[in-house]
């Protein structure tokens, strides 16, 4: 069932969870509209859902566009969702999908939060440009937030392009960005298909009938219920599908089946992650090819699993 707006429920600004995870929400910048409250209380019902087995009760705020295709994280404090999540035929046409689908895309967002939190809080001590990173991500997001409250600001508008360019133009946290990546969008995977409590949702939530044979391949390799041969090894080299090895021994080793082993498990996968990424930065190198990144992610998985 395609999520239809409701015109009764639209207001200026919405009435947040009292102490809930979402800080404050915005329509996207400069869209000149009022928020659906009733979507903003499924995102922060959603987030309060992930919370039950992630680490951290982790606040967040919201810029909210009407049809869009996809969502986002910003690295800072924001997600950047749609009420209405549409895909593109090969022809330009525009596709409405399901407020399933909808809601698990904005639950790998607030996965990919979630992680650069742990990040933050695991690797800065030791690596001062996490710090660094993280700090100028969260004054973007506030920057923007502000530009979404004065839309018409041309100085904050400027403010914030400037400060933009100068995070793209650092090339150390370029690298630590790229890094990163690949480990992000398994983290935050991981993070959706617990929530909903199935292997194939990021699959699912990405399928439309339309899409292109390489397209299909694409999100095939998100999916933690598969077994990847050569046929998929292009589709690796891409951050999405990098750790696509990773999700098959997650679905088979490290499947949940309550909400203390999702805690659990999303913990130990986190650490693992930390682990690798602390290799690779304590040697300043750039992410290993997916064979061996995949090959000693799933090691340190094991040796933690042991542990438990």
């Amino acid at each position: 069932m395609v999520f239809a707006q409701s015109v009764n429920a639209m207001s200026s600004e919405c009435s947040l969870k009292e102490d809930g995870p979402v800080m404050d929400a915005r329509p996207f910048m400069g869209l000149d509209r009022d928020l659906n409250c009733s979507y903003v209380d499924q995102v922060e019902n959603l987030i309060t859902s992930i919370q039950k087995f992630s680490e951290s009760p982790l606040k967040v705020n919201l810029l909210v566009r009407t049809s869009y295709g996809g969502a986002s994280f910003d690295g800072g404090l924001n997600l950047e969702v749609p009420e209405q999540l549409v895909f593109e035929g090969p022809y330009g046409q525009e596709y409405g999908v399901s407020h399933y689908s909808n809601m698990t895309v904005v639950g790998h967002e607030y996965g990919h939060a979630l992680l650069q939190d742990k990040i933050e809080k695991e690797l800065s001590a030791k690596y001062p440009l996490v710090k660094e990173y993280s700090e100028g991500k969260k004054e973007l997001s506030k920057i923007e937030m502000e530009l979404a409250k004065n839309p018409k600001s041309e100085a904050l508008k400027q403010l914030l392009k400037d400060k933009t360019a100068a995070m793209i133009n650092n090339k150390a946290f370029t690298k630590f960005f790229v890094m990163g990546g690949s480990y992000s969008e398994l983290y935050a995977d991981v993070v959706a298909v617990f929530n909903e409590n199935s292997k194939g949702a990021v699959f699912n939530a990405l399928y439309y009938d339309q899409m292109s044979k390489h397209a299909f391949k694409m999100i095939h390799a998100r999916d933690f219920d598969s077994e990847f041969d050569s046929k998929y090894e292009m589709y690796m080299t891409e951050s999405h599908g990098y750790f696509a090895h990773t999700r098959s021994f997650i679905g088979k080793n490290l499947w949940p089946s309550n909400n203390e082993e999702k805690k659990k498990y999303l913990k130990l996968i986190g650490d693992a992650i930390i682990i690798e990424m602390d290799k690779i930065m304590a040697l300043d190198g750039d992410i290993p090819s997916f064979k061996e990144g995949n090959e000693s992610l799933i090691k340190t998985l094991t040796v933690l699993k042991a542990k438990l």
